[in-house]
Protein backbone atom coordinates (compact mmCIF):
# COMPACT_ATOMS: atom_id res chain seq x y z
CA UNK A 1 0.00 0.00 0.00
CA UNK A 2 1.34 3.45 -0.87
CA UNK A 3 0.27 6.98 -0.08
CA UNK A 4 0.75 10.19 -2.01
CA UNK A 5 -0.22 13.69 -0.94
CA UNK A 6 -3.36 15.12 -2.52
CA UNK A 7 -4.42 18.24 -0.60
CA UNK A 8 -6.94 16.82 1.88
CA UNK A 9 -6.71 13.29 0.49
CA UNK A 10 -4.16 10.50 0.12
CA UNK A 11 -4.07 7.75 -2.51
CA UNK A 12 -3.89 4.08 -1.60
CA UNK A 13 -2.97 1.25 -3.97
CA UNK A 14 -4.56 -1.79 -2.31
CA UNK A 15 -4.41 -5.23 -3.88
CA UNK A 16 -5.68 -8.73 -3.22
CA UNK A 17 -8.35 -9.25 -0.57
CA UNK A 18 -7.93 -5.74 0.81
CA UNK A 19 -8.66 -4.24 -2.61
CA UNK A 20 -11.72 -6.44 -3.05
CA UNK A 21 -13.12 -5.49 0.34
CA UNK A 22 -12.66 -1.77 -0.17
CA UNK A 23 -13.98 -1.77 -3.73
CA UNK A 24 -17.00 -3.79 -2.59
CA UNK A 25 -17.65 -1.36 0.28
CA UNK A 26 -17.53 1.64 -2.05
CA UNK A 27 -20.05 0.04 -4.39
CA UNK A 28 -22.34 -0.86 -1.49
CA UNK A 29 -22.19 2.65 -0.07
CA UNK A 30 -23.19 4.00 -3.49
CA UNK A 31 -26.21 1.68 -3.60
CA UNK A 32 -24.74 -0.57 -6.32
CA UNK A 33 -23.63 -3.65 -4.41
CA UNK A 34 -21.46 -6.19 -6.23
CA UNK A 35 -20.64 -9.64 -4.92
CA UNK A 36 -17.13 -10.44 -3.78
CA UNK A 37 -17.20 -13.51 -6.05
CA UNK A 38 -17.77 -11.35 -9.11
CA UNK A 39 -15.15 -8.77 -8.08
CA UNK A 40 -12.59 -11.51 -7.40
CA UNK A 41 -13.25 -13.06 -10.82
CA UNK A 42 -12.83 -9.71 -12.55
CA UNK A 43 -10.00 -8.12 -10.56
CA UNK A 44 -7.89 -10.97 -9.18
CA UNK A 45 -8.53 -14.19 -11.10
CA UNK A 46 -8.62 -12.70 -14.60
CA UNK A 47 -6.35 -14.22 -17.22
CA UNK A 48 -4.44 -10.96 -17.70
CA UNK A 49 -2.79 -11.08 -14.29
CA UNK A 50 -4.66 -8.82 -11.89
CA UNK A 51 -5.61 -5.17 -11.76
CA UNK A 52 -4.56 -1.63 -10.97
CA UNK A 53 -6.55 0.11 -8.25
CA UNK A 54 -6.29 3.63 -6.82
CA UNK A 55 -8.48 4.75 -3.92
CA UNK A 56 -8.66 8.31 -2.57
CA UNK A 57 -8.79 8.45 1.23
CA UNK A 58 -10.11 11.48 3.11
CA UNK A 59 -8.42 13.02 6.16
CA UNK A 60 -10.96 11.23 8.34
CA UNK A 61 -9.93 7.88 6.84
CA UNK A 62 -12.98 7.34 4.62
CA UNK A 63 -12.57 5.84 1.15
CA UNK A 64 -13.85 8.67 -1.03
CA UNK A 65 -13.32 7.56 -4.64
CA UNK A 66 -11.75 4.84 -6.76
CA UNK A 67 -10.51 4.19 -10.28
CA UNK A 68 -9.62 0.68 -11.42
CA UNK A 69 -8.28 -1.15 -14.46
CA UNK A 70 -8.02 -4.88 -15.00
CA UNK A 71 -5.27 -6.45 -17.07
CA UNK A 72 -5.78 -8.25 -20.37
CA UNK A 73 -3.55 -9.84 -22.98
CA UNK A 74 -3.77 -8.11 -26.34
CA UNK A 75 -2.34 -7.84 -29.83
CA UNK A 76 -1.16 -4.44 -31.05
CA UNK A 77 0.29 -4.17 -34.56
CA UNK A 78 0.16 -7.96 -34.62
CA UNK A 79 2.37 -8.40 -31.54
CA UNK A 80 1.31 -9.79 -28.17
CA UNK A 81 1.41 -7.07 -25.51
CA UNK A 82 -0.05 -6.37 -22.05
CA UNK A 83 -3.05 -4.03 -21.99
CA UNK A 84 -5.80 -2.97 -19.59
CA UNK A 85 -9.51 -2.34 -19.71
CA UNK A 86 -10.81 0.65 -17.81
CA UNK A 87 -13.44 -0.78 -15.52
CA UNK A 88 -14.83 0.93 -12.44
CA UNK A 89 -14.72 4.57 -11.49
CA UNK A 90 -16.76 5.88 -8.58
CA UNK A 91 -16.74 8.98 -6.37
CA UNK A 92 -18.77 9.07 -3.18
CA UNK A 93 -21.46 11.73 -3.18
CA UNK A 94 -19.90 13.91 -0.41
CA UNK A 95 -16.63 14.09 -2.34
CA UNK A 96 -17.81 14.94 -5.83
CA UNK A 97 -16.57 18.06 -7.60
CA UNK A 98 -13.09 17.85 -6.09
CA UNK A 99 -11.33 16.43 -9.15
CA UNK A 100 -10.67 13.05 -7.57
CA UNK A 101 -11.50 11.08 -10.72
CA UNK A 102 -8.86 12.88 -12.77
CA UNK A 103 -6.20 12.60 -10.07
CA UNK A 104 -6.81 8.87 -9.55
CA UNK A 105 -6.86 8.16 -13.28
CA UNK A 106 -3.56 9.98 -13.79
CA UNK A 107 -2.06 8.01 -10.92
CA UNK A 108 -3.16 4.70 -12.45
CA UNK A 109 -1.96 5.79 -15.89
CA UNK A 110 1.48 6.60 -14.49
CA UNK A 111 1.80 3.19 -12.89
CA UNK A 112 0.63 1.35 -16.00
CA UNK A 113 3.09 3.35 -18.13
CA UNK A 114 5.93 2.39 -15.81
CA UNK A 115 4.95 -1.27 -16.18
CA UNK A 116 4.96 -1.14 -19.98
CA UNK A 117 1.20 -1.48 -20.54
CA UNK A 118 0.72 -0.95 -24.29
CA UNK A 119 -2.74 0.59 -24.12
CA UNK A 120 -5.81 1.12 -21.97
CA UNK A 121 -9.22 0.88 -23.55
CA UNK A 122 -12.80 1.25 -22.44
CA UNK A 123 -16.28 2.53 -23.11
CA UNK A 124 -16.95 5.78 -21.26
CA UNK A 125 -20.48 7.13 -21.43
CA UNK A 126 -21.56 10.56 -22.60
CA UNK A 127 -21.01 11.98 -19.09
CA UNK A 128 -17.56 10.56 -18.35
CA UNK A 129 -16.25 10.55 -21.92
CA UNK A 130 -15.27 14.24 -22.09
CA UNK A 131 -13.08 13.81 -19.00
CA UNK A 132 -11.21 10.88 -20.55
CA UNK A 133 -10.67 12.62 -23.88
CA UNK A 134 -9.80 16.11 -22.64
CA UNK A 135 -7.67 15.37 -19.60
CA UNK A 136 -6.39 11.77 -19.70
CA UNK A 137 -4.78 11.43 -23.16
CA UNK A 138 -7.51 9.12 -24.42
CA UNK A 139 -8.35 9.04 -28.11
CA UNK A 140 -11.94 8.70 -29.22
CA UNK A 141 -12.35 5.78 -31.64
CA UNK A 142 -16.00 6.11 -32.50
CA UNK A 143 -18.81 4.25 -30.76
CA UNK A 144 -19.52 0.62 -29.91
CA UNK A 145 -20.66 -0.94 -33.22
CA UNK A 146 -24.15 -2.07 -32.21
CA UNK A 147 -26.08 -4.37 -34.52
CA UNK A 148 -29.72 -5.34 -33.95
CA UNK A 149 -31.82 -8.36 -34.91
CA UNK A 150 -35.56 -7.99 -34.29
CA UNK A 151 -37.54 -11.04 -33.22
CA UNK A 152 -40.56 -9.22 -31.77
CA UNK A 153 -41.81 -6.15 -33.61
CA UNK A 154 -44.04 -5.41 -30.62
CA UNK A 155 -40.96 -4.65 -28.52
CA UNK A 156 -40.04 -1.80 -30.86
CA UNK A 157 -43.61 -0.50 -30.76
CA UNK A 158 -43.56 -0.58 -26.97
CA UNK A 159 -40.16 1.13 -26.88
CA UNK A 160 -41.58 4.20 -28.63
CA UNK A 161 -44.59 4.43 -26.33
CA UNK A 162 -47.01 2.05 -28.02
CA UNK A 163 -49.08 -0.71 -26.41
CA UNK A 164 -47.63 -3.91 -24.97
CA UNK A 165 -48.02 -6.56 -27.65
CA UNK A 166 -46.05 -9.35 -29.28
CA UNK A 167 -45.76 -9.37 -33.06
CA UNK A 168 -43.35 -12.07 -34.23
CA UNK A 169 -40.96 -10.96 -36.98
CA UNK A 170 -41.83 -13.85 -39.26
CA UNK A 171 -39.79 -12.96 -42.35
CA UNK A 172 -36.38 -12.72 -40.61
CA UNK A 173 -37.08 -15.92 -38.68
CA UNK A 174 -37.98 -17.90 -41.78
CA UNK A 175 -35.07 -16.42 -43.74
CA UNK A 176 -32.52 -17.36 -41.07
CA UNK A 177 -33.88 -20.91 -40.76
CA UNK A 178 -33.78 -21.42 -44.53
CA UNK A 179 -30.27 -19.95 -44.78
CA UNK A 180 -29.06 -22.25 -42.01
CA UNK A 181 -30.30 -25.30 -43.90
CA UNK A 182 -28.53 -24.17 -47.06
CA UNK A 183 -25.30 -23.36 -45.20
CA UNK A 184 -25.31 -26.73 -43.48
CA UNK A 185 -25.90 -28.60 -46.73
CA UNK A 186 -23.30 -26.69 -48.78
CA UNK A 187 -20.63 -26.84 -46.09
CA UNK A 188 -21.29 -30.38 -44.91
CA UNK A 189 -21.63 -29.04 -41.36
CA UNK A 190 -23.16 -30.35 -38.20
CA UNK A 191 -23.67 -28.39 -34.99
CA UNK A 192 -23.65 -29.04 -31.28
CA UNK A 193 -24.94 -26.94 -28.41
CA UNK A 194 -22.90 -26.85 -25.22
CA UNK A 195 -19.34 -26.07 -24.14
CA UNK A 196 -17.72 -29.36 -25.16
CA UNK A 197 -15.56 -27.52 -27.71
CA UNK A 198 -13.69 -25.75 -24.92
CA UNK A 199 -10.56 -27.85 -24.96
CA UNK A 200 -7.22 -26.29 -25.71
CA UNK A 201 -6.41 -28.79 -28.45
CA UNK A 202 -9.49 -27.95 -30.54
CA UNK A 203 -10.09 -24.29 -29.80
CA UNK A 204 -6.55 -22.87 -30.02
CA UNK A 205 -6.25 -23.75 -33.70
CA UNK A 206 -9.58 -22.08 -34.39
CA UNK A 207 -8.52 -18.86 -32.67
CA UNK A 208 -5.10 -18.87 -34.37
CA UNK A 209 -6.72 -19.18 -37.80
CA UNK A 210 -9.39 -16.56 -37.09
CA UNK A 211 -7.03 -13.98 -35.62
CA UNK A 212 -4.06 -14.31 -37.97
CA UNK A 213 -5.03 -11.20 -39.96
CA UNK A 214 -6.35 -9.17 -36.99
CA UNK A 215 -3.70 -6.69 -35.94
CA UNK A 216 -5.31 -5.17 -32.84
CA UNK A 217 -7.50 -7.17 -30.48
CA UNK A 218 -7.91 -8.59 -27.02
CA UNK A 219 -6.59 -12.14 -27.26
CA UNK A 220 -9.58 -14.49 -27.16
CA UNK A 221 -7.69 -17.73 -26.74
CA UNK A 222 -8.66 -20.82 -24.75
CA UNK A 223 -7.63 -19.30 -21.42
CA UNK A 224 -9.61 -16.13 -22.09
CA UNK A 225 -12.79 -17.93 -23.16
CA UNK A 226 -12.76 -20.16 -20.09
CA UNK A 227 -12.31 -17.14 -17.83
CA UNK A 228 -14.84 -14.93 -19.63
CA UNK A 229 -17.65 -17.42 -20.16
CA UNK A 230 -17.14 -20.51 -17.97
CA UNK A 231 -15.49 -19.26 -14.77
CA UNK A 232 -17.58 -16.11 -14.42
CA UNK A 233 -19.80 -16.45 -11.31
CA UNK A 234 -23.38 -17.44 -12.15
CA UNK A 235 -22.41 -17.89 -15.79
CA UNK A 236 -25.35 -18.58 -18.09
CA UNK A 237 -23.72 -18.26 -21.50
CA UNK A 238 -24.52 -20.80 -24.20
CA UNK A 239 -22.42 -22.08 -27.05
CA UNK A 240 -22.99 -23.48 -30.50
CA UNK A 241 -20.12 -25.28 -32.22
CA UNK A 242 -20.02 -25.94 -35.96
CA UNK A 243 -18.17 -29.03 -37.16
CA UNK A 244 -17.31 -30.70 -40.44
CA UNK A 245 -16.97 -34.30 -39.33
CA UNK A 246 -14.73 -33.90 -36.24
CA UNK A 247 -13.10 -30.63 -37.30
CA UNK A 248 -14.18 -27.54 -35.34
CA UNK A 249 -14.96 -24.82 -37.90
CA UNK A 250 -16.73 -22.11 -35.88
CA UNK A 251 -18.26 -21.22 -32.53
CA UNK A 252 -20.75 -18.64 -31.34
CA UNK A 253 -21.37 -17.61 -27.73
CA UNK A 254 -24.72 -16.13 -26.77
CA UNK A 255 -26.94 -15.34 -23.80
CA UNK A 256 -30.46 -14.18 -22.99
CA UNK A 257 -31.01 -11.51 -20.32
CA UNK A 258 -34.01 -9.59 -18.98
CA UNK A 259 -32.97 -5.98 -19.59
CA UNK A 260 -34.25 -2.73 -21.07
CA UNK A 261 -37.87 -3.65 -20.51
CA UNK A 262 -37.75 -6.97 -22.36
CA UNK A 263 -35.83 -10.15 -23.09
CA UNK A 264 -32.60 -9.22 -24.86
CA UNK A 265 -30.39 -11.74 -26.59
CA UNK A 266 -26.68 -11.07 -27.03
CA UNK A 267 -24.33 -12.77 -29.46
CA UNK A 268 -21.13 -12.26 -27.51
CA UNK A 269 -18.63 -13.74 -29.97
CA UNK A 270 -18.39 -15.54 -33.26
CA UNK A 271 -15.04 -17.10 -34.16
CA UNK A 272 -14.37 -19.22 -37.22
CA UNK A 273 -11.54 -20.64 -39.29
CA UNK A 274 -10.17 -18.20 -41.85
CA UNK A 275 -11.48 -20.25 -44.77
CA UNK A 276 -14.81 -21.05 -43.09
CA UNK A 277 -16.79 -17.81 -43.24
CA UNK A 278 -19.91 -19.83 -44.06
CA UNK A 279 -19.48 -21.73 -40.77
CA UNK A 280 -19.36 -18.40 -38.93
CA UNK A 281 -22.65 -17.39 -40.54
CA UNK A 282 -24.18 -20.72 -39.57
CA UNK A 283 -22.96 -20.35 -35.95
CA UNK A 284 -24.66 -16.95 -35.64
CA UNK A 285 -27.76 -18.30 -37.41
CA UNK A 286 -28.07 -21.21 -34.98
CA UNK A 287 -27.64 -18.81 -32.04
CA UNK A 288 -30.49 -16.73 -33.47
CA UNK A 289 -32.67 -19.83 -33.77
CA UNK A 290 -32.05 -20.70 -30.11
CA UNK A 291 -32.71 -17.17 -28.87
CA UNK A 292 -35.86 -16.86 -30.99
CA UNK A 293 -37.15 -20.14 -29.55
CA UNK A 294 -36.66 -18.63 -26.08
CA UNK A 295 -38.78 -15.63 -27.08
CA UNK A 296 -36.02 -13.02 -27.20
CA UNK A 297 -37.50 -9.66 -28.19
CA UNK A 298 -34.34 -8.47 -29.94
CA UNK A 299 -30.74 -9.65 -30.25
CA UNK A 300 -27.71 -7.37 -30.02
CA UNK A 301 -24.15 -7.81 -31.27
CA UNK A 302 -21.03 -5.67 -31.77
CA UNK A 303 -19.32 -5.69 -35.14
CA UNK A 304 -17.93 -2.70 -37.02
CA UNK A 305 -18.18 -2.08 -40.76
CA UNK A 306 -14.62 -3.30 -41.32
CA UNK A 307 -14.68 -6.22 -38.85
CA UNK A 308 -14.31 -9.68 -40.37
CA UNK A 309 -17.38 -10.81 -38.39
CA UNK A 310 -19.64 -8.25 -40.06
CA UNK A 311 -20.97 -10.61 -42.73
CA UNK A 312 -21.70 -13.28 -40.10
CA UNK A 313 -24.26 -10.89 -38.63
CA UNK A 314 -25.52 -9.00 -41.66
CA UNK A 315 -26.30 -12.28 -43.43
CA UNK A 316 -28.54 -13.14 -40.47
CA UNK A 317 -30.72 -10.03 -40.59
CA UNK A 318 -28.75 -7.88 -38.19
CA UNK A 319 -28.88 -4.17 -38.95
CA UNK A 320 -26.91 -1.23 -37.53
CA UNK A 321 -28.62 0.26 -34.47
CA UNK A 322 -28.68 4.08 -34.79
CA UNK A 323 -26.95 5.83 -31.91
CA UNK A 324 -30.07 7.82 -31.01
CA UNK A 325 -31.91 4.53 -30.36
CA UNK A 326 -29.18 3.02 -28.17
CA UNK A 327 -30.29 2.87 -24.52
CA UNK A 328 -26.86 3.97 -23.25
CA UNK A 329 -24.66 6.36 -25.22
CA UNK A 330 -21.11 5.02 -25.11
CA UNK A 331 -17.79 5.91 -26.75
CA UNK A 332 -14.88 3.67 -27.66
CA UNK A 333 -11.72 5.17 -26.19
CA UNK A 334 -8.05 4.17 -26.19
CA UNK A 335 -5.03 5.57 -24.37
CA UNK A 336 -1.67 4.37 -25.70
CA UNK A 337 1.35 3.93 -23.44
CA UNK A 338 4.53 5.91 -24.08
CA UNK A 339 6.26 2.99 -25.80
CA UNK A 340 3.33 2.03 -28.04
CA UNK A 341 2.63 3.39 -31.50
CA UNK A 342 -0.88 4.55 -32.33
CA UNK A 343 -2.69 2.09 -34.57
CA UNK A 344 -4.27 2.91 -37.89
CA UNK A 345 -6.36 -0.26 -37.81
CA UNK A 346 -9.25 -0.22 -35.36
CA UNK A 347 -9.41 -2.41 -32.28
CA UNK A 348 -11.41 -5.55 -33.06
CA UNK A 349 -14.43 -5.63 -30.73
CA UNK A 350 -17.20 -8.01 -29.79
CA UNK A 351 -19.70 -8.01 -26.95
CA UNK A 352 -17.12 -9.98 -24.96
CA UNK A 353 -15.38 -6.64 -24.39
CA UNK A 354 -18.41 -5.21 -22.59
CA UNK A 355 -18.37 -5.71 -18.82
CA UNK A 356 -22.14 -5.19 -18.56
CA UNK A 357 -23.29 -8.53 -20.06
Amino acid sequence: MTHQGLHDFSIDHPDGEEMLGRVSALFAKAGNAKSLRHLRWQYVDNCGGGAYSAIAVSESGDDAAMYNLFKVRAKLHGRSMPACQSLDTLTGEPYRGKGLFSVLAKDVNRRSDEDGIAFIYGFPNDKSGPGFFKHLQWQQSGYPPFLLYVNNLGYLIRAVGGPVTRIPAILPSLAVRFANKVRSMLGGYRWEHGAEFLSASTYEGLWASFSQDIQNTIIRDYEYLRWRYIERPDSDYRFVSIYRKDELCAIAVFVLREKHGGWIGYVMDVIYKAEEARAGKLAVGKAIEALAADKADVVLAWSSRSAKTRSSYRSNWFFPLPRKLQPIKLFVGIRFGPDARDCDDELFLSYADSDTV
